[in-house]
Order: structure tokens, then C-alpha cells, then sequence
């Protein structure tokens, strides 16, 4: 499940292997049940093949103000493969395994946008990424955006100026400090 792998931080990841907890390291292993009983808003999975590229997005349920003139967009998550049709021109999205991890990693991202609202509670530092863009675009470098990191972690909620390469797909997971907050979201006791 795209979940458990992008949220879980566990010997299975490439780079994201635990959670520090009072100094002593843990694994963090995710199990995404599909479940309409205490469930988040749903979002719409569609399919997108040779059109142009369609964006996937997702404010997530409304609890403030804030979030609910963010519901004005679509709660949408797209599988874009095959031909897209660009500005200029069409192009090919990549093999079936690089289009499936790039829907892991979006998948990941746009459900994440739900846990930061609830641990956060401003919902702005879920639309703006955790400081990494504007409600509209991404911040540039010279003006404290970021780049995706060549080597280690990369952040599943932060928007970045330039492209991963395939590859590095497997490096994106969510942050020590956003799993802490998933974790808290659950209210158990770590003993």
C-alpha cells in the first residue's frame, strides 16, 4: 500500500529507518485500512491517459475557516499515464513502474495533507507545505524555497523547485517530526 511505505519509517524504507523517542530509535510500520467508519472526506482516484496532465490535489475536510475556502478545489488524486499533452507538444510519462511510483509518492502526499491540518491545526501550514510554497506556487530558492536534497530523506511534504528523477522516489518519506504527529493523532501510550 502507497501509504504504509511513504508514511512508515522502517527497515523497509531505503533512507527513512526510525523515529527518536526519548533518545532511543523505533520503527514506525503503517497499515492503511480502507474504511468508510471514522474516515477522512473522500477524494476521487481518476484515471488520465492521453489528455493533458491533470494535477492532483486535496484540501482535505473542512474544520476552520481557512480549510473551508481551501474545499473550493477538487479532492482528486490522478494516475497520469501514457501521452500528455503539454503546452507545445505531447509527451510520454514513462514506463508503467516510474508512472507507479510517481502515484505512490502523490498519493502519499495529497492524504498526508490531512494529517498535518489535524496535528498542526492551521491549516495553512499544510496548504503552503510546510513553508516550501505559496497557496499557489512554490517558493524559489533565493527566497528560502528548497531543492530536492541529492542524498538522504526527502521531505513527502515539501514542494521542491526541481524535478526527483525516477530513481529517487524510494528516498521520499514523511519526516521523523510529521510521523510524531501521526502518532500523537492516535493518542496511545508509548511505554
Amino acid at each position: 500500500m502507497v501509504l504504509n511505505y511513504h508514511w512508515g519509517r522502517n527497515r523497509n524504507h531505503s533512507v527513512a529507518k526510525n523515529i527518536i523517542i526519548n533518545g532511543e530509535a523505533f520503527e514506525v510500520y503503517i497499515d492503511a485500512i480502507n474504511t468508510q467508519e471514522n474516515a477522512m472526506d473522500y477524494v476521487n482516484l481518476v484515471y488520465n491517459t492521453n489528455q493533458p496532465w491533470l494535477r492532483s490535489m486535496n484540501p482535505g475536510s473542512v474544520n476552520s475557516i481557512k480549510s473551508f475556502f481551501g474545499n473550493i478545489m477538487f479532492q482528486r488524486i490522478v494516475y497520469n499515464v501514457g501521452y500528455m499533452k503539454g503546452d507545445k507538444s505531447w509527451y510520454w510519462m514513462g514506463s508503467f513502474n516510474d508512472v507507479d511510483n510517481d502515484f505512490s509518492f502523490t498519493s502519499a502526499h495529497e492524504i498526508g495533507h490531512e494529517i498535518l491540518k489535524l496535528y498542526a491545526t492551521d491549516a495553512f501550514y499544510s496548504y503552503k507545505h510546510k513553508g516550501s510554497s505559496t497557496l499557489s506556487n512554490t517558493i524559489p530558492t533565493n527566497k528560502g524555497g528548497f531543492n530536492y536534497p541529492t542524498n538522504g530523506e526527502i521531505d513527502l511534504m515539501k514542494y521542491y523547485n526541481n524535478d526527483p528523477r525516477w530513481y529517487d522516489f524510494k528516498r521520499i518519506a514523511a519526516s521523523e517530526n510529521d510521523v510524531l504527529g501521526l502518532i500523537w493523532l492516535t493518542k496511545i501510550n508509548i511505554l
